[in-house]
């Protein structure tokens, strides 16, 4: 793979810092060196003509769970300059249904939000969805939240009540389950049923299973 050299930049560096002019190398698909000038070495030569050149964009909010199973390239992220994405958002996600009658509930409540939801498209945990995706590919980075909405339909459905304390240690079990295999934590949507139905107890036993899993609220 042939060197970069990216030329005359308006470089944002991602740390907050002001912008500053000047070179980018790129070796073997990664950031070699970063200076005001760098020599050719046989390197591409990319003139940026003070473009700006930042690190890829994180889209930190959205609803992309389905889509990226659907259309895994994604052009009109990458145009925009986005390589990695947060899904499982406001209690949204398409995972944990660890059985028939909580897949079918979750397909229900996911069809409210982007509309018809395949069967295929429900998954038994995080490892079963990151399988789908991986086996055909995608284009960006994905990182994945649990769904509270998802944890609670897998133990309660929509029953408008409070968490049992036997209830709360099932959906904290479940939690865990995701955060071993790679979730990055746990999303709430308390203004939509049925994570509406929660009260302090659950979403405290929750919060505390995503901070011993490291993961974030």
């Amino acid at each position: 793979m042939q060197p970069k050299l990216i030329r005359n930049a308006r470089i944002l560096d991602g740390t907050g810092a002001p912008w500053f002019r000047g070179d980018l190398r790129i070796d073997e698909g990664r950031i070699a060196a970063i200076a005001p000038s760098l020599p050719a070495d046989n390197a591409e030569i990319v003139e940026a003509d003070g473009r700006y050149l930042a690190p890829g964009f994180i889209d930190a909010h959205c609803h992309d769970d389905i889509a990226f199973l659907r259309e895994p390239e994604r052009p009109e992220k990458a145009l925009q300059g986005v390589t990695s994405i947060v899904v499982g958002n406001c209690s949204f996600s398409l995972y944990p249904a660890p059985d028939a009658p909580a897949a079918e509930l979750l397909r229900g409540h996911f069809s409210g939000l982007l509309g018809p939801t395949a069967p295929d498209e429900i998954f038994a945990d995080l490892a079963g969805y990151r399988e789908r995706l991986e086996g055909q590919g995608i284009a960006l980075n994905l990182v994945s939240l649990v769904g509270h909405a998802a944890l609670r339909l897998a133990v309660l459905g929509y029953e408008r009540r409070p968490a049992t304390a036997a209830e709360c240690a099932k959906m904290q079990r479940l939690l865990a389950a995701q955060l071993a295999q790679g979730a990055a934590g746990l999303s709430l949507g308390l203004v939509y049923p049925p994570s509406a139905f929660a009260e302090a107890a659950e979403l405290t036993a929750l919060a505390e299973t995503v901070q011993a899993g490291g993961g974030l609220l």
